[in-house]
């Protein structure tokens, strides 16, 4: 292909023609390609490197999160179950250990409204209770025996009364003083 330069607005006959080349090399223009391809395709590759290389330090980095918590979350498992097991540990020690109050809510289940006990003394190794109180009268204390005696829990095994009297101010009869020695079961003071 040839290109012709003609001065414009000049009329004459000069005829000049430049020729620039009559065609380019087409190994030239396949090179050039070859190039702007490759300096393409080199982009893109650093592209993408550089994408995954940040995507793998952001998952480095989340990895190294998941493993701190899940450290954290271990050594707290682990606090928890420790504690758990001193919470059973502490839960089997009160289950087996005598609990005092339990006989007293046992002597106030069966103790009648006429009675009152003033004073009490457990022994709660030898499973016995002393008790110091006062009837109405002599039927209200007969009562008060038999209802230990009769006790259909079973918790009371053995029931002694001694020093038995009356008390008697100013010619006045009044109520009956009287001191109960109880044996008990020592099951009744295990918690339930």
């Amino acid at each position: 292909m040839a290109i012709t330069i003609s001065p414009k607005g000049y009329g004459g006959d000069v005829n000049k023609s430049v020729n620039y080349g009559s065609s380019i090399p087409l190994f030239s223009v396949i090179a050039v390609i070859v190039f702007v391809t490759t300096i393409i395709l080199w982009l893109t590759l650093f592209a993408i490197n550089f994408s995954l290389k940040n995507q793998k330090t952001d998952l480095e980095e989340r990895r190294t999160e998941l493993q701190l918590e899940k450290s954290n979350l271990k050594q707290e498992e682990s606090r928890l179950l420790d504690a758990q097991r001193r919470v059973f540990q502490i839960k089997e020690l009160l289950d087996k250990h005598p609990n005092g109050r339990l006989i007293f809510d046992a002597l106030n289940s069966r103790t009648r409204g006429d009675v009152n006990f003033t004073a009490a003394e457990a022994d709660l190794q030898g499973s016995t209770l002393e008790l110091t109180g006062q009837a109405k009268d002599f039927q209200a204390l007969a009562a008060q025996i038999l209802a230990f005696e009769r006790d259909d829990q079973n918790r009371f095994r053995s029931v002694a009364v001694k020093n038995i009297r009356r008390d008697i101010t100013l010619g006045e009869v009044g109520a009956v003083s009287f001191s109960i020695s109880l044996g008990f079961d020592s099951a009744i003071l295990v918690n339930k």
